[in-house]
């Protein structure tokens, strides 16, 4: 993550999406911000399953860095490591856990868009 002010250096991996697109005039900044997401991992190191993970590996600063900088407002934590892991952190936002994505099926997706969409009216 270099380039970023008070990033930590990231080993080569960091599995990461972001999308952000650019708020249009019309939309408030409610709407434009419940309209941003990043889907990471707690561990820079891209594997397979956690369970590949080097104990070097499970170092968490990326993900408390974006944590810190994006302010999210919800964070969906989907397995037992992220699950255990966030629920030991004093988050400034709500905290949805659920089981992972990998074990889902459409019903649970339709579930938690619903959810997700529950949330963002609500607020």
């Amino acid at each position: 993550m270099g380039g970023i002010e008070g990033a930590p250096d990231a080993p080569v991996g960091l599995y990461h999406r972001q999308y952000v697109p650019v708020p249009s005039s019309r939309m408030s900044r409610r709407e434009s911000s419940f309209r941003t997401r990043i889907e990471t991992n707690i561990y820079a190191k891209a594997t397979e399953k956690g369970v590949d993970l080097e104990e070097q590996d499970r170092v968490t600063a990326t993900f408390d860095f974006l944590l810190r900088k994006v302010e999210p407002r919800l964070v969906i934590a989907h397995g037992r490591e992220a699950e255990d892991y966030l629920q030991g952190q004093d988050l400034p936002c709500e905290l949805k856990c659920v089981k992972h994505f990998r074990f889902w099926s459409l019903q649970d997706a339709r579930d938690i868009g619903v959810f997700i969409r529950g949330y963002c009216e609500g607020k």
